[in-house]
């Protein structure tokens, strides 16, 4: 068979289709877009996506002819037939069957390629496309294969950000400071429903250790100047009050060698001095990173691990960079594939709805329109609701189903997390 596929700007859809026809290919082509000299810089382009694409499909299975076919005008009928003459027709021999799929580029491009192909090779001509919505194959005669594709061919995700053009991950910053023990204490205050009070105490943490809410100290010298300020004073009071409640009396405990609050007696207290290796490990980890955040992070993915099935493939903290990139551009704190459906999971106690939007951009933008997301958050079911709605308004478009829903802090009990994922992600209901 010779195999035809229109590569747009997702190349999954794409590998997944070759995956499926790859024992009776005989040869492959990758119709792509190119920029012509005298078009704009700017012109969007899908040749580095086809180069991706067969980089790893000769990487990864067994097809090793693959020829590709630019179109220098992807809405011209004339120069893509002239484009096709060229590349395509004179390297198919006469009654050889030739597949087209056209689940991949523009609408013009698969009108237009399918009319040439069809003019071309009518009598051994067949197409398909790869419909996102079901994960099955659906054929012009309108058969359709029976089993669904997304749980059947397995990408990992090494191989997901290669087809979009990413070689490397950063590998996040380790903590100096041990939070073992207070992390196994954060964990027994949510099953036991004393969590809010943590969350009151890093509400002051953030007033009194945050610029104005807005941005974190470089260095223990901008923060004591602003923390001698009168008007921080009431909010180290109601800090250290909050601190020395009965709930935080074990987090206190756990926190005697880090050295943020200092006890007097039998009283805990916000420390308002600090040296450059405490501001460190008690500011900028504690605060900034472990209590922000980080310690929400770690609660769901070891959740999540217990929740994984043998195949699949999970992952933590993936920041991943692009080829000739220094930065990376996308980031998830957690992510599931079942075959290649991805599920990406967002953890945050900041700008929920800010974080909702960012988390469905990353997961589509490497694993398609129709990718999952989680987020995990702190705020009230009311809010959360109210969330999920906006999202699912937002990127609606025509009947796609948007699979995006958000957990607020009502959810984060164990027991009630675990059967979250096993619905969305593994679809198992009890």
């Amino acid at each position: 068979m010779n195999l035809i596929l229109l590569v747009g700007t997702n190349p999954l859809p794409n590998y997944v289709t070759a995956l499926y026809f790859e024992k009776d290919i005989k040869a492959l082509y990758l119709v792509h877009s190119a920029t012509e000299p005298g078009q704009p810089s700017t012109t969007m382009t899908t040749k580095t996506v086809a180069d991706n694409l067969a980089k790893y499909l000769k990487k990864n299975t067994e097809i090793t002819n693959i020829e590709m076919v630019s179109l220098q005008d992807v809405a011209n009928k004339k120069i893509i037939d002239m484009s096709l003459d060229n590349n395509l027709a004179t390297k198919i021999a006469t009654g050889q069957p030739v597949h087209l799929n056209y689940t991949g580029g523009t609408k013009a491009m698969a009108v237009h390629v399918y009319t040439y192909v069809n003019s071309k090779f009518k009598s051994n001509l067949t197409c398909s496309y790869l419909d996102s919505r079901t994960g099955r194959m659906v054929f012009d005669d309108g058969t359709r294969n029976s089993e669904d594709l997304r749980h059947t061919y397995k990408v990992d995700m090494k191989t997901m950000l290669g087809l979009h053009g990413y070689s490397k991950c950063r590998k996040p910053n380790k903590l100096t400071i041990n939070t073992s023990k207070i992390s196994e204490t954060l964990d027994s205050m949510v099953q036991s429903e004393k969590i809010m009070t943590l969350l009151k105490l890093r509400f002051y943490l953030r007033i009194i250790l945050y610029c104005d809410v807005d941005k974190v100290f470089k260095n223990c010298d901008d923060l004591e100047c602003y923390i001698s300020n009168e008007r921080v004073l009431p909010w180290i009071a109601e800090c250290n009050d909050v601190s020395n409640k009965n709930e935080l009396s074990e987090l206190m405990k756990c926190m005697e060698d880090i050295p943020l609050f200092e006890l007097d007696g039998d009283k805990w207290s916000l420390r308002t001095k600090f040296d450059g290796s405490t501001f460190k490990s008690a500011v900028k980890e504690l605060v900034y990173d472990f209590l922000d955040g980080k310690w929400l992070e770690d609660y769901v993915a070891g959740i999540l691990t217990d929740c994984k099935e043998e195949n699949d493939d999970v992952g933590f903290s993936l920041m991943p960079v692009r080829e000739g990139k220094s930065n990376n551009d996308l980031e998830l704190d957690a992510y599931v594939i079942r075959g290649h459906e991805l599920t990406g999971i967002s953890v945050t106690t900041g700008d929920s709805k800010l974080k909702a939007f960012e988390l469905m951009h990353r997961v589509r933008q490497i694993g398609g329109d129709e990718s999952r997301g989680i987020l995990i958050c702190n705020e009230p079911q009311e809010k959360v609701n109210t969330i999920t709605k906006t999202i699912k308004s937002a990127l609606a478009n025509g009947d796609q189903t948007v699979n995006f829903e958000a957990f607020g802090i009502d959810s984060w009990k164990k027991s009630e997390l675990e059967k979250i994922f096993r619905r969305f992600i593994w679809r198992i209901t009890e």
